[in-house]
């Protein structure tokens, strides 16, 4: 596909994803958190970002409702949780990008 394109009328972006060796830590605030790709942006190879932001709220929700609500602890569970896959996801979303498309983000890659 790539070998065939026109360069002209193909246009390129920098993909913002998080580094390729997972999620980062955060200080915990009890009251707020995040899911999807405010935890956890990826490439789009594999598709799998979309499940994992409902992943995300799934088990934020269900955290949620066996504590009966807000309870403190609530959101460091969820997010303790959440980084495990989290990072699992990234790493494999980046990983199918890098082999099957040749993409190579750093922090220094620049937005085209």
């Amino acid at each position: 596909l790539f070998d065939e394109m026109v360069s002209s009328d193909a246009a390129f972006w920098k993909i913002t994803c998080s580094t390729p060796t997972g999620v980062p830590e955060w200080e915990n605030e009890s009251r707020v958190t995040v899911i999807g790709d405010a935890a956890h942006s990826m490439t789009p190879a594999g598709g799998i970002g979309a499940n994992t932001a409902v992943r995300d709220s799934a088990l934020l929700g269900k955290l949620l409702a066996e504590a009966g609500g807000y309870k403190e602890g609530v959101t460091a569970a969820y997010e303790k949780e959440m980084r495990v896959y989290g990072s699992e996801a990234v790493q494999a979303s980046y990983g199918m990008a890098k082999n099957q498309m040749g993409v190579e983000i750093t922090e220094n890659t620049k937005t085209l």
